[in-house]
């Protein structure tokens, strides 16, 4: 945090503008590459189904039927907010923290699934892509990225720095972020409405007995 607050020192002048530092670029296309790669998982997990993503959070054999439900139902939107959060530059520290935490989460489901032997479809997006060392590996880099920005800031072209530029307060930051997740989760309220279908023998077999909902 003082690192933070130190740096931003450096780059604001007295009447409030900022300097433009190399690192500033590549906050920029940092954000902009993950907080992509988060909306676009999200979007492919809606246009994939609901009910298709929770075969394969199941799949993974990490959490119970109802843990995976729950986790199908809320992950599109907690995705979308963060990517948008991203690629907008609002309240990015926070953003990119979750953004790491995310990406860790996975890549731990992903090394887990492939410690077991299997070759299970990802659940990354509506393909049918199996795990592999070489996701491991994407997502690790994606980790790395998100903590990195968590230290260097939002770079240019953010909300974050047009707010400290205008002197608008934090509650104006949060207002504005908790309006994206507002949006984030009626999106995708609105499009993944989907229910698991009727279930079948085959899917007893390859996936257990699912949840009730």
């Amino acid at each position: 945090m003082r690192a933070g607050q130190e740096n931003k020192k450096r780059q604001k002048k007295p009447g409030g503008e900022f300097h433009l530092q190399p690192s500033d670029g590549l906050a920029l296309l940092a954000r902009v590459v993950v907080g992509g790669i988060l909306i676009v998982a999200a979007a492919a997990k809606l246009r994939a189904g609901r009910a298709d993503f929770f075969r394969r959070v199941y799949a993974y054999d990490l959490l119970p039927a109802r843990a995976s439900w729950t986790l199908a139902r809320i992950l599109p939107s907690v995705e979308l907010t963060v990517g948008v959060l991203l690629v907008l530059g609002l309240i990015a520290p926070v953003a990119s923290a979750t953004s790491a935490l995310l990406l860790l989460t996975f890549t731990g489901a992903v090394s887990i699934s492939l410690l077991r032997g299997r070759d299970q479809p990802c659940g990354c997006g509506g393909d049918l892509r199996p795990v592999s060392w070489r996701l491991v590996g994407r997502n690790a880099c994606l980790v790395l990225i998100s903590i990195a920005l968590v230290r260097a800031g939002p770079g240019v072209a953010s909300l974050d720095r047009a707010l400290d530029a205008s002197g608008s307060t934090n509650v104006v930051a949060l207002v504005l972020a908790a309006t994206v997740l507002l949006g984030s989760v009626w999106v995708v309220g609105a499009l993944g409405r989907a229910r698991v279908p009727a279930r079948t023998s085959a899917d007893r077999t390859n996936f257990g007995e699912a949840a009730h909902v």
